[in-house]
């Protein structure tokens, strides 16, 4: 269990095609640096503590085709600008 702001360094995993982050205690906003992982294909950040608006750059992850964002303690938004 991982207890600490999702703001994660992002710098260096763009070629990470798996990010599995479920069941911490990440807490926060997903940052907009997220749209950095191009390979990104799943990505689980479910039954976390995130709240705020899912970043609009999540969806310029093309081969992107898993997305589990379920289970937060607070109220996840989805995209601002859609």
């Amino acid at each position: 269990e991982i207890h600490q702001d999702i703001s994660i360094d992002l710098a260096g995993l763009a070629s990470i095609k798996e990010l599995f982050l479920s069941k911490n205690y990440f807490y926060g906003s997903i940052p907009n640096e997220i749209s950095s992982l191009i390979h990104m294909e799943i990505l689980h950040l479910d039954f976390n503590n995130l709240t705020g608006i899912i970043p609009d750059d999540i969806l310029s992850l093309v081969r992107l085709r898993e997305l589990k964002l379920s289970h937060s303690r607070q109220e996840v938004q989805c995209f601002k600008g859609a």
